[in-house]
């Protein structure tokens, strides 16, 4: 009898939505073949928007079922007991990795986890849209356990080779290398914030090796922002008159980063030369424009490596002389320069 009125209460929702409309719109069929001991789900439903087309909606109510769905990961995280007794066990370990996991779902409305599918319907008798995701929790442990293993091994061999740069003397290379290691990190961190939600143990966790391996990359970074010294040779003219512009607002943003200077070549790591120069532009009056052009290298003093190279055009200033507007060209270039090859340094 109860299973007459469970297949009754199915049919008569199906007729409501039309014949077409999914099975998992009805909220009993998703419980009952989508219980949350197996899945995570995601459902939302709204009447369609006057003027939204209607793929444009699925598909924005498809991301909506998605986020919802990680929602519901991070509060199955946070309300863990697990957590909690292993945020002590671990000294914080799974605490860190709670909060690292937590901050990946607030800032990605579209994070999406392997595995996870969704559909939409558009029931247009009503005029309503709905969307639902899933994903398999047995299928997340088996994925994410292999991937947290993986991490790990991708992470130490990245490590190793960042300190055998190192302690060849390779500072800028090694910088590098162990900047690589940031989103491998990140990685690994979603992949064990994934196993704790599905119940997972502290030994395909790896907690413990985890937070020794980010302690090590943190230190490793501070010791080469620290470490790595920068030569500077700059020739920067403005018409006829040599002037020291470009140079000290470039060492400023450097220094802002932790790098450090030298005077001598032989003592450095990286070389920087700058050559920039104003030319005449038109005048129109009493106005005159004077244009900027700069070129910038950035060399691996050991290697010869060229780290970063570009050549600057297009800024201009104007002024009652040329060398008046130069020195504006100057002011409009300086900081657009040192921020775009600080960007370019510290990728």
């Amino acid at each position: 009898m109860k299973w007459s009125s469970t297949i009754m209460l199915f049919l008569l929702a199906a007729a409501a939505l039309g014949q077409d409309a999914p099975r998992w719109v009805n909220d009993r069929w998703r419980e009952m073949y989508f219980p949350l001991n197996q899945y995570f789900t995601g459902f939302v439903s709204e009447f369609a928007p006057i003027g939204e087309p209607v793929e444009n909606a699925r598909a924005r109510m498809e991301s909506e079922a998605k986020r919802k769905l990680m929602e519901s990961i991070r509060v199955t995280v946070e309300s863990s007991q697990t957590i909690a007794d292993q945020s002590v066990e671990e000294n914080g370990v799974a605490k860190q990795l709670l909060s690292s996991y937590s901050s990946v779902i607030n800032t990605s409305s579209n994070a999406e986890i392997v595995g996870m599918k969704a559909e939409s319907y558009y029931d247009r008798g009503g005029d309503m849209l709905y969307a639902f995701a899933y994903a398999n929790k047995g299928e997340l442990k088996e994925y994410y356990r292999s991937g947290v293993a993986f991490a790990v091994q991708k992470i130490e061999t990245a490590m190793q080779s960042a300190r055998q740069q190192e302690s060849s003397g390779n500072k800028g290379r090694a910088k590098r290398l162990y900047e690589s290691v940031q989103p491998l990190l990140a990685e690994l961190e979603l992949a064990q914030s994934l196993l704790i939600a599905v119940g997972s143990s502290k030994e395909s966790i790896q907690t413990g090796k985890s937070l020794a391996l980010k302690s090590e990359l943190t230190a490793a970074l501070a010791r080469m922002q620290r470490a790595i010294a920068v030569y500077i040779t700059s020739e920067e003219w403005n018409i006829d008159q040599q002037v020291h512009l470009l140079a000290p607002r470039l060492k400023a943003e450097l220094a802002k980063r932790g790098y450090n200077f030298v005077t001598t070549r032989q003592s450095a790591d990286w070389l920087l030369r700058i050559e920039a120069f104003t030319h005449k532009g038109t005048e129109t009056n009493g106005i005159y424009i004077t244009h900027l052009d700069a070129e910038i290298s950035l060399v691996e003093r050991q290697t010869g490596k060229e780290i970063y190279g570009n050549v600057f055009s297009g800024f201009k200033g104007g002024g009652l002389d040329y060398k008046m507007a130069g020195r504006k060209a100057y002011d409009n270039g300086l900081q657009a320069i040192a921020d775009e090859i600080v960007k370019s340094i510290e990728k």
